[in-house]
């Protein structure tokens, strides 16, 4: 799958558009669509790849797996954190309640 494909999927799967991907992310109006054709700076490949939580090797079709360093439920707390307002001190702190949690069901 190509970089303007997986970005895509990345998108529909958050339910965002690329649009808004490039708002959040700092880059001008369809600039990501054009990635198609021009192959973009790593800065940039980098931001959507933090954006999505994924790696930049999974970007660029140098990994097979979508997995980072963040676990899916730390981008619930993202989702959760707009309408709560709350800090990135306070996720990390939900995340961390979150893990704790996780390793006693185990």
């Amino acid at each position: 799958m190509d970089l303007l494909k997986k970005i895509r999927v990345l998108a529909a799967e958050k339910g965002v558009s690329v649009s808004k991907v490039e708002r959040e992310c700092g880059f001008s109006k369809n600039s990501i669509i054009k990635w198609d054709k021009n192959m973009p700076s790593g800065d940039k490949i980098l931001r959507v790849a933090q954006y999505f939580g994924v790696s930049a090797d999974y970007l660029l079709g140098n990994k097979d797996s979508e997995s980072s360093e963040y676990p899916e439920m730390y981008f619930s707390f993202l989702r959760g954190a707009k309408e709560l307002d709350l800090s990135k001190k306070d996720l990390d702190l939900l995340l961390e309640v979150a893990r704790r949690f996780k390793k006693e069901d185990k």
